[in-house]
């Protein structure tokens, strides 16, 4: 409205004006650390002094972010607890106040450790036959769904393929069909869900060879009082060839033929 001497001209059209409420500054620095296979620890930079406390979103990378809990003022970590393994997560945090909230921080992502099982350890290949090897390991973890079983015919030979897989606790494998006087060579790995264990240290090799296998059902029978006569039980394969055996004793501390 304009005033003048005469007359006064008619009011404007009204105008509202809100103020700025008094909302807090957004917390920055977000940061995600992953701690072990189903935690993640998010911290963060207060920038308010006047906040009521803290959201914590929380979001994957096939969904939206979703409040995941509601922290006291002044609060700068937080431990994500019962997460799974070998999973990437999204989080975004906001402070909150008497009259409203701060935006979002910056987004960061971060991923839980794997779960996946340690390496079996002590791969041992034994000769059992011309067209067998017998295959024993330790086994090192408690979560694996079973082992896998590799084999080549050159250490670290790009023919290395899976040659059969074995369940959980089971720690021998006979390997058969192979080729006499022919040199093979193994890893073995535990696996689970989340994949596969190292191998870096378990190795091995074998070469198969018709030789005769160890007598078994060994009986002696005293005959005198300075002889006694032994039995056993043999399993030798046909293409094995046999030039006698060896009977050990021992009267003392010492093995004698």
């Amino acid at each position: 409205m304009s005033l003048n001497v005469g007359e006064d001209s008619p009011f404007t059209e009204l105008s509202i004006i809100k103020t700025l409420g008094n909302t807090p500054v957004s917390p920055s620095s977000l940061n995600a650390l992953t701690l072990s296979q189903t935690e993640i620890q998010l911290e963060w930079q207060d920038n308010s002094t006047n906040e009521t406390g803290f959201e914590v979103y929380r979001g994957n990378t096939s969904m939206s972010f979703v409040l995941l809990t509601t922290l006291a003022a002044n609060e700068v970590f937080y431990i994500d607890e019962g997460l799974d393994s070998k999973t990437t997560y999204r989080y975004i945090i906001r402070a909150t106040g008497a009259e409203g909230s701060s935006p979002p921080s910056d987004t960061v992502n971060a991923t839980t450790l794997s779960n996946a099982p340690l390496s079996p350890f002590e791969l041992n290949v034994i000769t059992v036959s011309g067209s067998e090897l017998q295959l024993d390991w330790q086994d090192d973890s408690n979560n694996e769904i079973g082992f896998i079983i590799y084999r080549a015919t050159e250490q670290f030979g790009s023919d290395e393929k899976v040659i059969d897989t074995v369940s959980t606790n089971i720690t021998t494998y006979l390997d058969k069909g192979l080729v006499n006087q022919k040199k093979y060579f193994y890893r073995v790995k535990a696996y689970n869900n989340d994949g596969p264990s190292d191998n870096s240290t378990n190795t091995a090799s074998g070469i198969t060879a018709n030789v005769p296998l160890v007598p078994f059902n060994i009986q002696s029978t005293p005959l005198s009082p300075t002889s006694l006569g032994i039995s056993w039980s043999i399993n030798t394969p046909p293409s094995a060839e046999k030039k006698g055996r060896w009977v050990y004793h021992r009267s003392s501390q010492f093995y004698k033929a």
